[in-house]
């Protein structure tokens, strides 16, 4: 139903009344099977905000849409073994983008406030609660709504902790500073394993001013580099997480887009300094055995990895597979450093 994702009311109305299927599912039988209400939810929660930071006019036509959906025939269909979108998955996202409408007419048709979505990659990823992503992102309204519809309010430390890493990885300073302020303890975890340092880290991509203020005002504030949080995918720490993110700026190809990523080079250095400087374990293990120099030399970080170098990183370390930085290492450049300072081939 291309009238879906354009969020077109009477194409959809047409479409139904000549007997479109409102279970329809997208893909079927492959890995990422999507049903008509999941496509639903992830093109209403990926259109652009107005000025004002609303998306009214896209959740009102997603919202009368949904309505239509349910009122001709839609289920809330379950996950299985072929596909990993199933529509408890879908509250998550408009919960996280505040939409009240769209989430309140999940809710009237079934979704439960209090399932908890698995999420949607095919990883060990932990569950998570509709309560906890709303505390995470900070929807005061969203929050109210579960509790209409029968959601108990998180405890106030695990709310805390559950904003301190939402604000974390939005890299917003006054709500980190309010998370705190309520009791969240800056080298804590969540429920699921996350911790504000690594989840602040695995959040950075071009290192923004933003980004890389985020991060040293953890540190600042006593977070320990050493400590491993869930980046999504496992546990890991800072450091891991840093060296996969600034590989991209220390590209020679990279080009800053606009003046906001100009320095974005420097940041990425001085967030890695930063992490050295507080204590992080520069041979550290991650969830598949990999220490920061491995993830460097795969991603062709050179920057990265002479910084872990001259910091005293194990140069042949093995991970679970056997393999040290330099069976990952592919330029030329990376490998003379890595042979420079003492690496073999196996």
């Amino acid at each position: 139903m291309d009238s879906i994702e354009k969020l077109d009311v009477s194409g959809v109305k047409t479409a139904l009344d000549k007997g479109a299927n409102p279970n329809w599912v997208s893909n079927a039988g492959q890995t990422y099977s999507v049903s008509a209400i999941g496509t639903l939810a992830i093109f209403v929660g990926g259109k652009e905000t107005d000025i004002w930071g609303h998306k009214t006019e896209a959740e009102e036509e997603g919202t009368e849409i949904l309505k239509m959906l349910f009122k001709a025939g839609a289920k809330l269909q379950p996950c299985h073994p072929s596909q990993v979108f199933c529509e408890q998955d879908h509250l998550s996202i408009p919960i996280a983008e505040g939409l009240v409408l769209f989430t309140e007419a999940l809710l009237k048709n079934g979704l439960s406030p209090t399932k908890e979505i698995e999420g949607e990659l095919p990883v060990e990823i932990e569950r998570i609660t509709p309560m906890e992503i709303a505390v995470q992102e900070g929807r005061a309204n969203i929050i109210g709504l579960l509790k209409k519809y029968g959601a108990p309010s998180l405890e106030p430390r695990d709310a805390a902790q559950q904003a301190l890493i939402g604000a974390a990885g939005d890299h917003d300073l006054p709500r980190m500073e309010d998370a705190i302020g309520d009791g969240a303890w800056v080298n804590g975890s969540n429920r699921q394993g996350e911790t504000a340092l690594v989840i602040a880290c695995a959040a950075s991509g071009l290192y923004s001013v933003e980004e890389s203020a985020a991060i040293l005002y953890l540190l600042k504030k006593g977070a320990d580099p050493a400590v491993k949080g869930n980046d999504g995918i496992g546990q890991t720490t800072a450091l891991h997480a840093v060296m996969f993110r600034s590989s991209l700026v220390f590209d020679n190809r990279f080009q800053a887009s606009n003046e906001r990523f100009k320095d974005s080079p420097v940041r990425a250095r001085e967030v890695i300094e930063a992490l050295l400087r507080h204590g992080a374990l520069v041979s550290a293990r991650d969830w598949h055995g990999q220490t920061p120099l491995h993830v460097a030399a795969r991603g062709n970080n050179i920057v990265g990895a002479t910084k872990l170098i001259e910091a005293g990183a194990k140069i042949m370390p093995h991970d679970d597979e056997g393999k040290t930085p330099l069976d990952y290492a592919e330029s030329a450049e990376m490998i003379k450093l890595l042979k420079d300072h003492g690496a073999k081939e196996q």
